[in-house]
């Protein structure tokens, strides 16, 4: 329950789930509606909802934070195509593709920003994250500028258009 109602049900002295499941199911009713209902029910065990064991995947991401500040290009175009490449190999592991590239940037003093581009077709190939990845790095980062953190995002996924290339 969200803070307003359990201040509400603290007033009637219930502090668990325990407690919620003393009170009677008209009492809760009355009090808080068809909400009421629900939290006797589930409080007593009893929920008809089915179990969902997965969950659509929104997006797939690989960042990563550094021991120690980079600000060698080489270096993080390295570090880049590493997470490009761990991107690219859940897409497929899960045979999806992304529309939308993003990249994630912190800096040495924690300021974060973040851009991303969309692809003209949807892919799961390492070459065209990585190189959508390095473009946008190329034209954000402030060179010589200290970087903390790195990432790769691949969003607005769907299945792949046409065959999944060889691994």
């Amino acid at each position: 329950v969200g803070p307003v109602t359990a201040r509400r049900l603290a007033a009637l002295g219930v502090s668990n789930v325990g407690d919620l499941a003393r009170l009677p199911e008209a009492e809760l009713q009355q009090r808080f509606g068809q909400q009421g209902i629900a939290m006797s029910r589930q409080a007593l065990g009893v929920d008809h909802r089915p179990v969902v064991t997965e969950h659509e995947i929104k997006s797939v991401s690989q960042e990563r934070t550094f021991s120690r500040d980079l600000v060698d290009a080489r270096v993080l175009q390295e570090q880049l195509r590493h997470m490009s490449e761990m991107v690219a190999a859940r897409l497929e592991r899960h045979e999806l593709a992304a529309v939308t590239i993003a990249l994630k940037l912190r800096y040495a003093d924690f300021s974060t920003l973040s851009r991303q581009t969309t692809l003209a077709v949807p892919t799961c190939d390492v070459e065209v994250i990585y190189e959508a990845a390095r473009t946008l790095l190329l034209r954000a980062w402030q060179r010589n500028r200290p970087v903390r953190l790195l990432g790769v995002a691949a969003r607005n996924l769907s299945p792949p258009p046409g065959q999944l290339p060889l691994l």
